[in-house]
């Protein structure tokens, strides 16, 4: 028998629930804490689940092949034994068989994750996979996450161009079972149909990101992979669809990044992505009217033209190295904090006689004043729209 470090084992969703659980909080000297957010980054992401281990709550225990209770304990390859918050009251929980994980070379650790997949509680043992034999080819690779591609990078590749023309058909799929099960007065928790097709698109989404960024790992073999906080919403998709993917699709892309960490030793490294999809990769001017859409991007004031998701990826790539951030955007800097250090930088780059990068535009123009005049960011800071004049 294995024993796992003890955890409360109580669900809190009302206020009325903490004020019963403190007690058990306040008696402890030392509570284990594990925060899950809708992304990386648990400074700007919402919060998901917050759990609290408590040393004297209740114990965990893990039984292999045919030491459950009952006639049909030998039916299950193992049981996890439970110990609630109330004394001598357990619950013996059946496991299944794993194929998948059976099947990966690595260790068996003595922990659980507990999850809900097509209306149906998960519990899976977690197993740390074995590293595989790894050699970098690309020190940096920054790549931005979007619906159309799914995946650009800052070298110019494009993965997941056909990303988003699925996910409509699902969409459509979707709406539509939705709309009839409404007019029928069902819930869709209870309309097979509905279920099925939710199956297939989470099925569709952690096939496509495990498959793509593979795909970028097998090309470039990059030390560090530079990512943004992940965001993936369309306007073009419906708001179910983009709660769907806001929920599932960032979980399975999160699970894809800290899988490639175990295998490879890949060092994922998250920056602050406020107006990089609308600051030009060349000459850093910022303005909304940049990206002319989701593919396109022609900076007003350098004349830049690109793919806009590749020029947001090499924004990325720069901002994630201290040594080369001129912006000095870090990671939890506030959006308008944000926009005010890129303003001003792009302004005092283009002061006459500034001392420019090479190959980078500026210097003061007649033209380059009536962009910077037009710039609608500027009604905000009336002190930068004077520098670049003054």
């Amino acid at each position: 028998m294995t024993r796992i470090p003890s955890l409360a084992l109580r669900l809190i969703q009302t206020p009325k629930d903490l004020e019963a659980a403190l007690p058990l909080l306040a008696r402890e000297r030392l509570v284990g804490l594990d925060l899950e957010t809708t992304g990386l980054d648990p400074h700007q992401e919402r919060i998901r689940l917050l759990s609290l281990a408590l040393p004297q709550a209740g114990e965990v225990r893990y039984e292999p092949r045919g030491r459950g209770r009952g006639k049909q304990a030998t039916h299950f390859p193992a049981w996890l034994h439970l110990a609630t918050l109330e004394k001598g009251k357990r619950v013996a929980i059946p496991l299944g068989e794993n194929p998948y994980a059976e099947g990966r070379k690595g260790e068996w650790r003595d922990f659980f994750q507990v999850g809900e997949e097509n209306g149906r509680v998960q519990i899976r043992r977690v197993k740390a996979l074995s590293p595989k034999p790894y050699t970098p080819r690309t020190e940096r690779l920054a790549v931005d996450i979007g619906l159309s591609p799914l995946i650009a990078t800052d070298r110019g590749d494009l993965l997941g161009r056909g990303f988003l023309r699925l996910l409509a058909a699902y969409d459509t799929e979707i709406q539509t079972i939705a709309k009839r099960a409404q007019r029928e007065g069902r819930k869709l928790s209870q309309v097979p149909e509905y279920r099925e097709a939710m199956g297939r698109l989470r099925g569709f989404l952690k096939n496509e990101v495990n498959r793509l960024l593979n795909r970028l790992v097998a090309l470039h073999a990059p030390a560090v992979l530079v990512v943004e906080r992940l965001d993936l919403r369309s306007p073009e998709l419906s708001r179910r669809m983009n709660r769907l993917l806001s929920n599932f699709g960032r979980r399975y892309l999160k699970e894809k990044l800290a899988r490639l960490g175990e295998l490879y030793g890949i060092e994922v490294v998250e920056v602050n992505p406020a107006y990089s999809s609308q600051a030009c990769s060349r000459c850093g001017y910022v303005d909304p009217r940049n990206r002319r859409d989701t593919q396109t991007f022609v900076c007003q004031a350098c004349g830049h033209r690109g793919n806009a998701q590749v020029n947001a990826a090499r924004n990325l790539l720069r901002r994630s190295s201290p040594a080369v951030n001129e912006e000095s955007v870090i990671t939890f800097t506030p959006k308008r904090e944000t926009l005010r250090l890129l303003l001003r930088r792009y302004a005092e780059r283009s002061r006459p006689g500034s001392r420019l990068r090479p190959g980078i535009p500026g210097g003061r123009s007649a033209a380059l004043e009536q962009v910077w005049g037009k710039n609608p960011y500027l009604k905000g800071f009336p002190d930068l729209l004077r520098t670049l004049g003054g």
